[in-house]
Formats: C-alpha cells, sequence, structure tokens
C-alpha cells in the first residue's frame, strides 16, 4: 500500500481529496474492470449454468482472487507488513463475492437493470474502505473505525459462505 505523502504529492489532505483517491482513482475503475472480465468468462464461457448465482460468485471470487495478486505483487513491493495486512485483508475477494451474487441474480430473473447492484455495491464498500485506509495517517481514531471495517467483512464473508452454501443446494 502506498503511503499517503506518496498519494497526495503536494495536494491538502481533505475529504474530496480521499474521495478522490478511495473512488474516482481506486474503487471504480477495479470494480468495473474486475466486472469486464468476469462477465467474459460467465458470458464467452457459459459459466452460469444451471445454478447461475453460485457459479457467478464463484468466478467472480476468482477473478478477484487474481486481480488481488496481480496488486500485491505490484504495490506491496517487499514491505512485509503491508503484504501481511493485504494477506489477511481478503477485501476483494469479498466484494467480488458480491458483485457475483448480484450477477447470478440478474442472469437468473433475465433483468438487466439487476446487474446494477453488482458494480455499486461492491464500488461502494471497496471506495469506503480504501478512504478508512488512507486516512489512517489522519488520526488515530479512525484507527478503530479500520478495525469495523475489518470485523464487517469477516460477518460479511461469514454471510457470503451461508448464502452460498445455501444456493449451491438449489
Amino acid at each position: 500500500m502506498l503511503q499517503l505523502e506518496e498519494l497526495k504529492g503536494s495536494e491538502p489532505i481533505t475529504f474530496s481529496y480521499l474521495f478522490r483517491v478511495a473512488f474516482i482513482e481506486a474503487a471504480i475503475p477495479e470494480e468495473i474492470g474486475k466486472y469486464i472480465v468476469a462477465l467474459y468468462f460467465i458470458f464467452r464461457k457459459k459459466l452460469a449454468g444451471t445454478r447461475p448465482v453460485f457459479n457467478c460468485a464463484i468466478c467472480c471470487g476468482l477473478v478477484a482472487l487474481g486481480f488481488e495478486m496481480i496488486e500485491n505483487i505490484m504495490y506491496v513491493s517487499g514491505d512485509a507488513f503491508v503484504a501481511v495486512l493485504w494477506g489477511v485483508m481478503p477485501l476483494h475477494f469479498c466484494v467480488d463475492i458480491i458483485m457475483g451474487y448480484f450477477v447470478g441474480k440478474a442472469i437468473a430473473s433475465g433483468s438487466k437493470i439487476r446487474h446494477l447492484p453488482a458494480l455499486l455495491v461492491p464500488i461502494m464498500i471497496h471506495g469506503i474502505y480504501d478512504g478508512i485506509i488512507y486516512a489512517l495517517d489522519i488520526s488515530d481514531w479512525i484507527l478503530l473505525l479500520w478495525f469495523v471495517v475489518y470485523v464487517f467483512l469477516i460477518a460479511l464473508t461469514v454471510g457470503e459462505m451461508i448464502i452460498l452454501g445455501a444456493e449451491s443446494k438449489k
């Protein structure tokens, strides 16, 4: 992960700066890119099958793991603490399981508008998480908020496993 000083250069740290870095420069392009790659595999390779919610969630999760591996190689660059932190924080995997769930629901219903949450929900979670991470240098109390987000991601992962377990039995 980049240090805030490297990110901002001479720009003052403001909410609008954090919003731009977290959402415009990170969450939106990353989630759209993973969405496009996942849709390629789902539609071109016909991976939705008879259980679209389960299969799409797994496909999006695998795309996220590949993306996370590439991102870790690009950004960690020898910082062991950051490598461990990113290794225990599978943000991309968690949010892309959600993406796959919504893509599968959209495919199952045949509604194109139902693809919208497949992009918006992961972008929101990813952007909020990145904003908190980038703001850690601003204030120590945000560390507590980061811990809350970490607990949320653990709960989200457990919830996703329960939902996908139920979907896999259908």
